[in-house]
């Protein structure tokens, strides 16, 4: 096979069409349930479809029989990494989104891999783009030391403040109906960790867009935050909170995006 880039980018189509729309609700149950026959058939379907996409972008590599031994290599792989994810969500180690995360980073890293394996000299080339990302390295772990401060120290820090909050009101023996569905005893797990999730993301999302110089779309994620939660706008408690929660994160947000574009770019400034 030639040209590792297309030989990428095909797989790369190829693991997207047969892990989204060609994989069945059968297929993921069946995987589930460890049936052989749901795993042949999800790595039959990921071997067509790389077959097809060689065959269509690179013909001659169709003809070559190292070509099937790499995709049957590849298919190994891609199976043994659901396999093992499958096991891990019996377990209930970690949560389901974090699980499918993980899932897709293995693949992804087996096709990396795999491609970069083609070029002529691969510890060379290796060892070559090394040397030219260590120049990014201090770059790199502040930006990640600052989005995980941001995303998950600026979240306990919320929820901190907000139940401080929350305790203050029950000493001047606010009425339950007027305390907020966050920190009511009857709100749900699953409705207090989606909360936690929506103020990971927002955090993200208004970093990456101070981070791109577009402040624009900071004003875009709030009004939409704000449009969702319109109708309870009407309870003043539940007002008081939610603009309390969407400040504090909004402005621990601005403070880590800002430090973020000097990081980046050297100077703190969106033009």
């Amino acid at each position: 096979m030639q040209d590792p880039k297309i030989v990428f980018l095909a797989l790369l189509v190829a693991h997207l069409l047969a892990d989204f729309p060609f994989q069945t609700a059968s297929m993921v149950e069946g995987k589930k349930q460890g049936h052989p026959r749901a795993y042949v058939l999800h790595g039959g379907s990921h071997l067509l479809c790389s077959l097809l996409l060689l065959g269509l972008f690179l013909p001659s590599s169709t003809i070559q029989g190292s070509t099937y031994l790499f995709l049957l290599l590849l298919v190994g792989l891609h199976l043994l990494t659901d396999w093992g994810k499958e096991r891990l969500e019996k377990k209930r180690w970690l949560p389901i989104w974090t699980l499918f995360l993980l899932d897709q980073f293995a693949h992804l890293a087996c096709l990396v891999f795999l491609s970069a394996l083609l070029l002529p000299d691969f510890q060379a080339t290796l060892t070559t783009a090394y040397i030219q990302l260590s120049v990014y390295h201090a770059k790199i772990l502040a930006t990640l030391a600052i989005y995980l401060t941001v995303t998950f120290g600026g979240g306990y820090l919320i929820r901190f403040l907000l139940t401080q909050q929350k305790d203050d009101d029950s000493e001047t023996q606010a009425p339950a109906d007027q305390q907020l569905s966050l920190f009511n005893e009857s709100s749900t797990e699953s409705e207090q960790r989606l909360g936690m999730y929506i103020g990971w993301l927002e955090r993200i999302l208004v970093l990456t867009a101070l981070a791109v110089k577009s402040p624009t779309t900071v004003g875009f994620i709030i009004a939409t935050k704000s449009i969702v939660r319109f109708k309870k706008m009407d309870d003043p408690r539940f007002a008081e909170y939610f603009l309390l929660g969407t400040f504090l994160s909004i402005f621990i947000a601005l403070l880590g995006g800002l430090l973020l574009l000097r990081v980046l770019w050297g100077e703190a400034a969106l033009e």
